[in-house]
C-alpha cells in the first residue's frame, strides 16, 4: 500500500534540494498548521538531514575517486596503435 505522507515527504526533499527557493511556497503549504516553534524544529531537522546527507555522499565520493594502493596506474598506448581507443586516420 502507498503512503501518502511519505511520497509528500519525499518529493518535498527532492524539490529542496533542487531548488532551494522554490521550496518556500511548499514549505508554507505543508506546515501551514503548525506553530513557529514547530516550523523552525522542522527547518532546523530538514537542515541537520540535508548537511548529513551531502556530508557522507561528499566523503563516500572523495574516498572512492583515490586510487587504492593495490590498483595499477591506466597503461598508455603508443600513438597509431591498433589497440588505441581512438580510430587511426
Amino acid at each position: 500500500m502507498v503512503d501518502v505522507a511519505f511520497g509528500a515527504t519525499a518529493m518535498a526533499s527532492i524539490f529542496a534540494i533542487v531548488d532551494p527557493l522554490g521550496v518556500v511556497p511548499f514549505f508554507s503549504v505543508l506546515t501551514e498548521d503548525m506553530s513557529f516553534a514547530e516550523k523552525r524544529d522542522v527547518i532546523s531537522k530538514s537542515c541537520l538531514v540535508a548537511t548529513a546527507t551531502l556530508g557522507s555522499l561528499r566523503s563516500s565520493a572523495s574516498s572512492s575517486s583515490r586510487p587504492s594502493a593495490s590498483r595499477s596506474p591506466p597503461s598508455r598506448s603508443r600513438a597509431g596503435s591498433s589497440s588505441s581507443a581512438w580510430p587511426s586516420r
